[in-house]
């Protein structure tokens, strides 16, 4: 028969081993003590000398004595000396600490001293525990009135509960400087209110109604206030960086498709979005609300600016290189009709016109640029005349009547109006006029007009001269 072993059994049964237990056993049996080179203070006089002992309690040393080895003990009986006022052990423990004092004692004297001492323990934590059940109440009642008082999805974070508890038990004077267990505060709490459940979400715990699971995760996926903040964020900084790069500015007239040019697309696109909604279905081509858009853009561009003012100006600025079309015109047009600085400077405040100041500067600008045109062309006409059309003119006197009841005075004048008559072949082409530049707007006077618009040269000569060329004119026929 093959003999077979387990390898852990084997290694019982090693030489080392076999030779470690034949020499213990060879001691035991000879009954000889080695003999140490070192001698401790225990073993000197061990053997002529016998030491009694008494019992640290009882003072008896009869039955079996236990030496103290550890702080433990010394603690616990000098805690339950002080509970029951036992003078005696005091005293005894006032000269040290029981391992020092290599004090003995009986199992028996032991649970006697702590049964004398649990009865004031039991009180004591009893009276605690009549605390905890008030505080506990209170928590409750403020979880189910924070329930009661809203609408949205009411969460708890049981760290919060947690401090809210300590802090009522300081004020019932409870000690509380060891931390309390958390999750026996969960279980009293989902134990007091069966509607309540608890959630782990990282380290911290959440406890929330049952049936305010649904609206709190419906509430967050609907307002999750931090990402539709970066969003936006975003967002401006592309709009804003293309409104930075754009720039348009006043020329004397208004081109065709100005409004369109004067805001960047990405702007336009946003608000689009804003007024009609994104959906590829919403969008329009109605006229009406394409303009509505390119008023929007072009306040937002006119109002916009590189950095925020200070909150202590009181006066609004506008770049003249981001002037759009929409508040030029806005200004013109009032000031043309009213004629009232109040009124233009009103609308400037609220950020829909240009300021009285621009106006004038415009204005300026435009009769400087009509005056040149005139000293280019050595003649005085109006700017909405074409070149390469056949063109008349009417005049007539301008008489008022000094007899008339309601007269406040006379006047006599003429009045030239000219006509142009365009043809099949074309209607002309526009006369250039000077666009109006950014120096020209800041001019602040007006130029001269050319001198042949201010001198007229006479048309009747001296009579002297009138016959002499009359009497030549005969001779010469």
């Amino acid at each position: 028969m093959e003999a077979k072993w387990h390898k852990t059994c084997r290694n019982k049964f090693t030489e080392m081993k076999i030779e470690r237990h034949e020499n213990i056993k060879r001691k035991l049996e000879s009954g000889s003590e080695e003999t140490s080179g070192k001698i401790t203070r225990q073993s000197i006089g061990c053997s002529t000398v016998t030491m009694t002992h008494d019992c640290f309690f009882c003072g008896e040393s009869s039955g079996e004595l236990h030496k103290v080895a550890t702080f433990g003990i010394d603690s616990n009986v000098r805690k339950y000396a002080l509970e029951v006022q036992d003078t005696v052990l005091l005293a005894k423990l006032s000269a040290g600490d029981m391992i020092s004092q290599e004090a003995m004692y009986h199992k028996r004297c032991y649970s006697n001293l702590f049964n004398k001492a649990r009865p004031q323990k039991i009180c004591d934590a009893e009276e605690d525990n009549q605390f905890h059940g008030i505080v506990l109440a209170e928590l409750v009642a403020y979880i189910e009135d924070s329930r009661m008082d809203t609408e949205v999805a009411t969460i708890f974070r049981l760290a919060d509960l947690l401090n809210m508890y300590t802090n009522r038990l300081e004020q019932f004077g409870i000690d509380t400087s060891k931390r309390l267990n958390s999750t026996h505060l969960k279980d009293r709490i989902l134990a007091a209110i069966p509607d309540l459940e608890a959630h782990k979400q990282g380290r911290d715990v959440l406890l929330i109604f049952n049936e305010d699971i649904g609206k709190a995760i419906k509430q967050a996926l609907a307002s999750n206030y931090d990402d539709e903040a970066i969003i936006l964020s975003k967002a401006a900084k592309i709009v804003r960086k293309d409104m930075m790069e754009t720039n348009t500015s006043f020329k004397g007239f208004f081109e065709t498709d100005c409004q369109k040019k004067s805001v960047p697309q990405s702007l336009k696109t946003l608000i689009g979005m804003i007024l009609g909604g994104p959906n590829i279905e919403t969008q329009s081509g109605n006229f009406i609300e394409a303009q509505c858009t390119l008023t929007i853009a072009q306040l937002l561009q006119f109002n916009f600016s590189v950095r925020r003012r200070k909150e202590s100006s009181m006066q609004s600025s506008h770049s003249t290189d981001r002037e759009p079309p929409l508040p030029t015109y806005l200004g013109l047009l009032i000031h043309a009709e009213t004629r009232k600085r109040g009124l233009v400077d009103k609308l400037y405040d609220l950020g829909l016109s240009i300021s009285y100041d621009r106006i004038m500067q415009l204005s300026t600008a435009l009769g400087n640029s009509i005056c040149e045109s005139f000293n280019t062309e050595n003649v005085v006409c109006p700017a909405k005349l074409r070149n390469g059309l056949f063109t008349t003119a009417a005049i007539d006197n301008i008489d008022h009547n000094p007899s008339s009841t309601t007269a406040q005075g006379s006047l006599h004048g003429t009045a030239i109006s000219i006509f142009q008559h365009p043809v099949k072949e074309g209607d002309g082409f526009e006369r250039l006029i000077p666009p109006i530049a950014l120096s020209a707007a800041r001019y602040e006077h007006l130029k001269p007009l050319p001198e042949s618009y201010t001198v007229v040269p006479p048309v009747v000569l001296p009579k002297r001269k009138i016959r002499d060329t009359f009497i030549e004119w005969i001779l010469g026929c």
